[in-house]
């Protein structure tokens, strides 16, 4: 059993890395091929279709903010905020119907969310990261769910994904307020690495195992679940690569 865990830690690992890296490269391609400043875009989009949509899988980012720039850019690259502030409110509308996103009300919302999400945390992206950093974490929390209607679960997830896959810094963030996601926490429970479902069991297991930067475990086990685990019932565990070790705990 310890064997098999180390062999499981050591594809975690692995992967974690290798992700991590892939990103690094992808927005540093990104920003010098279509001259955008990526990694302060994504920060606000994702927050902006997170907070829509109450779900911040990978798969999902982004999604909207993709067809938005494909119907009135005519291309999937990803803009800045400013750039589809530009469209009003009956464009957004018809993105929304055309592409199947939500209803005529949904469309309205997103609109109003995104101008609202600029009054709030910038005056033009460049001012996001600096303008953030001066928030404290029980603010953004308190934000998140007063003007969004979002639970406090979600809003701590949405704001752990900000400061451990996009780098933003809240005042006063501990690490300890982390919040994993259901889906993850189920992933590490099914290849055997924790013994109770539960967010704490997982932050614990992973500061074990890599004292030094426990957050790596996020982007392989994020992953996993977002590819492979999503449908707990009907996993893909052929494809998986941890297929072979993995004690597929149901």
């Amino acid at each position: 059993m310890k064997n098999n865990e180390e062999k499981i830690n050591n594809i975690l690992l692995k992967k974690g890395f290798e992700i991590l890296s892939e990103r690094a490269w992808k927005r540093l391609a990104f920003s010098w091929l279509a001259f955008v400043p990526f990694t302060l875009n994504e920060p606000i989009l994702f927050f902006i279709e997170a907070v829509f949509s109450k779900n911040i899988l990978p798969q999902k980012q982004f999604s909207i903010f993709i067809c938005l720039s494909n119907d009135y850019n005519k291309s999937t690259v990803i803009l800045s905020l400013k750039d589809y502030l530009k469209l009003t409110e009956e464009e957004i509308v018809v993105c929304f119907l055309k592409n199947k996103l939500g209803t005529n009300k949904q469309a309205k919302m997103f609109f109003k969310l995104m101008h609202k999400a600029d009054k709030e945390f910038l005056s033009g992206d460049m001012e996001f990261d600096k303008k953030v950093k001066q928030i404290h974490y029980k603010n953004i929390i308190e934000k998140i769910e007063r003007y969004w209607k979002l639970d406090n679960d979600t809003a701590k997830m949405i704001v752990s994904v900000l400061v451990r896959h996009y780098g933003v810094n809240f005042q006063d963030y501990d690490d300890k307020n982390t919040i994993a996601l259901p889906s993850a926490i189920k992933t590490v429970f099914m290849l055997g690495l924790i013994k109770q479902e539960t967010p704490k069991a997982l932050q614990t297991k992973t500061r074990k195992l890599f004292p030094l930067f426990p957050e790596i475990y996020d982007y392989a086990i994020g992953d996993i679940a977002s590819n492979f685990c999503y449908k707990m019932n009907e996993p893909f565990c052929e494809k998986c690569y941890m297929n072979k070790v993995c004690p597929k705990i149901f």
